[in-house]
């Protein structure tokens, strides 16, 4: 069956309908059934290891924005984590990626990233396992050399990515939010890596730091990052570092 006018799609599992289940070859075949998909959302799609899984890759052409949520966990065999899904697709004209998801595997995102080699303009990850990239942050930087906006919700691997964007390493980028409180001895690494990147006329256009309310106890910036910081913001630059509702610059 062919839904050749299919253009946006949604699937997934709400609170309200946990008898109902979506796995990774339901929602590849419907991909695969959708030539002209533009936008696509899976929530709690689950997988189970046996024959039934996509044996070969399944590339789609027209997709332009994907969004993976949902959380994993194990209920009679069943493993719920939509990201999986990254393991069978290869999809060159992605602009927009989502994936707000506990379990993801470096190597998946990766590999996808790399034989899809996408036009990637925005990448929002919401992920316990975004640490794992910690290791290699160009490496992974340099298979997504054309976004503009980045979000991330880990400390370390957020952080790791501020101080390896040299001019080099994603020279498009203009928005970054990090959801995370650093030590305060990196906000002065952070003014540097700012400072440099405007000096070579790649200048971010905002940078927003967002504190958990616990960070409101450690809260106290070097007064000459403050300075720094401000100094970019009065040359144009949209900085917040802080809570959702207060700013420290």
């Amino acid at each position: 069956m062919c839904f050749s006018s299919l253009t946006t799609v949604t699937i997934g599992r709400g609170p309200d309908y946990d008898n109902l289940r979506y796995d990774t070859s339901e929602c590849v075949e419907i991909m695969h059934s959708a030539p002209n998909l533009m936008a696509c959302t899976f929530c709690n799609v689950y997988y189970i290891d046996i024959d039934r899984l996509p044996t070969s890759l399944v590339t789609h052409s027209m997709l332009r924005r994907l969004t993976l949520y949902g959380y994993p966990t194990v209920t009679e065999g069943f493993y719920h984590s939509s990201a999986f899904i990254l393991r069978h697709l290869t999809l060159p004209a992605l602009e927009y990626l989502s994936i707000s998801c506990d379990e993801t595997s470096r190597e998946n995102i990766c590999a996808f990233l790399a034989r899809s080699s996408p036009p990637l303009k925005s990448l929002y990850m919401v992920t316990a396992g975004n640490n794992i990239f910690v290791d290699d942050v160009e490496h992974f930087l340099r298979l997504i050399p054309t976004v503009t906006n980045l979000y991330l919700w880990a400390e370390e691997f957020a952080f790791a990515v501020i101080l390896a964007i040299g001019s080099h390493i994603l020279p498009n980028i203009r928005n970054l939010m990090i959801f995370g409180h650093p030590d305060r001895d990196e906000y002065a690494k952070v003014l540097s890596v700012l400072s440099a990147r405007k000096a070579s006329g790649s200048p971010l256009k905002s940078l927003k730091i967002v504190w958990g309310c616990e960070g409101e106890k450690d809260s106290q910036l070097d007064e000459n990052v403050i300075a720094g910081m401000r100094q970019l913001a009065a040359d144009g630059m949209d900085i917040h570092i802080g809570i959702e509702n207060k700013n420290n610059i």
